[in-house]
């Protein structure tokens, strides 16, 4: 008989003895009633080697604790990129920012992402100090990539609300995005492709398919990167605060000229399809579509709060812009 069955048929043996003298325990003795044939209960009783057993629980309490910690963070680095295999090549099927990653160049896979601090340096290149003396610090994030890996498609939602990231580089062998690649990815500025790519490219951040007769996205923060473009560095829109400042910019006609600038979009003449999803969440007051535009796919422009009007035009116009 093993030790498992003995154990079961002890077990079942004291359990009939006990079932036969239950009724008979004072309850004032439940603790300490002597019953013959099973075993004395261990109330208020050290067990034996109880110290060496605390030692050696806590022990591997703390083993177990500090693999979790480090297991976790690096499934955190590992799982940054998920891909899966596509036809011509591999495919990002999603993107998880590590903290506070603000661009990435899709090339090739990613293998490994090491973070690192290092000086916040401003648009001089000196260390920024904050109101207590100390220098601040960012984060610097360096990839590992596969050269034998190519990423050629995007999957949909991959970036999906992503809200640090700022700017995408599309490498030359991406052949496919989805519409949905970058939805709700509220402060993206531009989207840049490689110039070699043979199926999408980009106009002063806007993306294209190669030939330019689609708009796949025009970014959600795409003003933002107007205001850096044209010297409106930290405005939104003319206020008050300029004439403090002894600047005069607020008029008329540097509100109308900012709006033109950063906050109208001309859909360049040659494109026939406005994608889905292209132009969502965008900061948009006027778009202005080709007279030759054959189709808006579904939800082309989304929620654009400050949208005013969209006209038509004819003729061309130069990089997209009045």
């Amino acid at each position: 008989m093993s030790k498992k069955e003995k154990k079961r048929v002890n077990n079942l043996a004291d359990q009939s003895v006990y079932d036969s003298y239950k009724d008979q325990i004072p309850a004032d003795r439940i603790w300490d009633y002597r019953i013959e044939g099973l075993q004395q209960p261990h109330v208020n009783k050290p067990f034996a080697n109880a110290g060496m057993k605390k030692i050696v629980v806590v022990a591997v309490l703390i083993v177990a604790i500090s693999l979790s910690i480090f297991f976790s963070v690096r499934v955190v680095h590992n799982d940054t990129f998920k891909y899966g295999e596509a036809e011509s090549g591999y495919e990002l099927v999603k993107f998880s920012n590590p903290g506070s990653m603000l661009n990435v160049t899709l090339d090739y896979c990613v293998t490994d992402v090491e973070s690192n601090y290092t000086d916040l340096l401003d648009e001089n290149g000196k260390p920024v100090v904050n109101d207590a003396g100390e220098t601040e610090k960012t984060t610097v994030y360096t990839l590992t990539k596969d050269q034998t890996k190519p990423i050629t498609v995007l999957h949909e939602y991959a970036f999906n609300c992503d809200e640090k990231i700022t700017e995408i580089t599309l490498g030359k062998d991406i052949q496919l995005i989805d519409g949905k690649t970058f939805y709700s990815c509220y402060a993206l500025k531009a989207i840049h492709v490689d110039p070699a790519n043979q199926w999408y490219c980009d106009v002063d951040g806007v993306l294209f398919n190669k030939d330019m007769t689609e708009l796949i996205c025009y970014p959600i923060d795409h003003d933002q990167y107007l205001r850096e473009k044209f010297g409106y560095e930290g405005q939104y829109w003319p206020t008050e605060n300029w004439k403090a400042e002894g600047l005069d910019k607020y008029n008329e006609y540097y509100t109308q000229e900012y709006e033109d600038k950063v906050n109208t979009y001309v859909v360049p003449a040659t494109v026939k399809v406005i994608g889905e999803l292209a132009m969502n969440y965008s900061d948009l007051f006027r778009i202005y579509l080709p007279e030759g535009l054959e189709r808006l796919e579904t939800l082309a422009v989304f929620r654009n709060w400050h949208l005013e009007r969209v006209d038509t035009y004819t003729g061309t116009v130069a990089e997209g812009r009045l």
